[in-house]
């Protein structure tokens, strides 16, 4: 298969323009980019904007010791307030009784066994 391919001239100018065509596609030109970097800059746009997520929320956290903004201290809420009653649909479903009954019911035949012995 290795040497196969150029033992026809033919065959092994196919298989160098599609070599460079793919190099052409991954890489690119001099007036189209490559997919390689379309996907680097896109890995860089999205690393810019997780920046400035991060800036954000550390910008708008509250400090350390859960002090709000004007020093007020926060209290927590009660376990007993935090836990709901659980009211409304029951999502339990309701059996009905099987057609079967559970327990199997076993008819027990008498029959006769002959021993022949000779």
């Amino acid at each position: 298969m290795r040497g196969y391919m150029f033992k026809n001239s033919k065959g092994a100018l196919f298989f160098v323009a599609l070599t460079l065509l793919g190099v052409a596609t991954l890489v690119g030109t001099e007036d189209n980019e490559g997919a390689l970097l379309k996907a680097a800059a896109n890995i860089e746009q999205q690393r810019n904007m997780m920046n400035e997520d991060r800036r954000v929320v550390r910008g708008n956290s509250a400090p350390i010791g859960f002090a709000s903004s004007n020093g007020q201290t926060r209290e927590f809420t009660a376990d007993e307030d935090l836990i709901d009653d659980a009211t409304g649909f029951d999502p339990t479903p309701e059996y009905e009784a099987p057609l079967v009954s559970a327990e199997p019911q076993v008819n027990l035949v008498e029959s006769s066994a002959e021993i022949i012995s000779e």
